[in-house]
């Protein structure tokens, strides 16, 4: 990627604006759960292939990051976040356990048996962010970051809306969910602060929307695979080029 050609990307702040607004809530699959009956099936089946494809290696992959980054403004904000994600140092709060939580709430709708194509979207959404986060060039990993809890916000309320349609979970089994549309609105409104730290031109802004279209991509192909239909097309991208492997 030449100065001349990152010259002419829109500042960072666009990343934030472009994805709040060409919403994910909008894709099909969720349009979908929204004209039918709560189907507790299918939640399950989207419950469990977001810990596949973010949950159960996100706090690694946001580490790394925050590891390099160069600048310190930065690396305190995705500090912040990997705290957060953690629980603030106390375990039984680590995000990660209670979605586990919210997953065996759901457990008595777990289809049987568990096939493995059931869960190969979460799996294959969980290699292309692999690949972004650990991109050699740490800008990417801030793009990523930014748009993943934009996107995290409105996938959220979607799957927030869709369970309280409903009255079978505890209120134990929801507590990641309650904690989380709290954070991830906090978490969202970060991105555009992140966004003005993030140089207006060169190398860095280049990187910093290459691994914001990657993650945009990225979701909108799980939530593709999910709807069975590999045809719906993601918002075209303002440039586009591969995440190193």
């Amino acid at each position: 990627m030449t100065d001349h050609v990152s010259a002419e990307l829109p500042p960072a702040e666009e990343i934030v604006r472009r994805y709040e607004r060409d919403t994910i809530a909008q894709h099909a699959y969720f349009l979908q759960l929204g004209r039918e009956p709560v189907d507790m099936r299918r939640l399950w089946l989207l419950i469990a292939n977001g810990r596949e494809g973010v949950v159960q290696d996100f706090s690694r992959r946001l580490a790394n990051v925050t590891a390099r980054i160069g600048d310190e403004r930065l690396r305190c904000m995705l500090a912040k976040q990997l705290n957060d994600e953690l629980g603030d140092g106390d375990y039984t709060k680590a995000h990660r356990l209670l979605y586990e939580q919210l997953l065996s709430g759901l457990d008595p709708w777990r289809p049987e048996p568990v096939v493995p194509a059931m869960l190969r979207p979460g799996q294959e959404l969980g290699q292309r962010l692999e690949a972004i986060y650990f991109d050699p060039e740490a800008y990417v990993g801030i793009g990523a970051s930014m748009v993943i809890e934009v996107l995290g916000k409105q996938i959220d309320v979607r799957v927030g809306q869709e369970l309280r349609r409903q009255h079978r979970l505890t209120p134990e089994a929801m507590t990641w969910l309650t904690i989380h549309e709290e954070l991830e609105i906090d978490h969202a409104d970060e991105s555009m602060t992140m966004a003005h730290m993030v140089p207006p031109s060169g190398p860095a802004l280049a990187a910093t929307w290459r691994g914001a279209e990657a993650v945009g991509a990225a979701f909108w192909v799980f939530f593709d695979a999910m709807y069975g239909d590999r045809t719906q097309m993601a918002p075209a991208p303002i440039f586009s080029a591969r995440a190193s492997p």
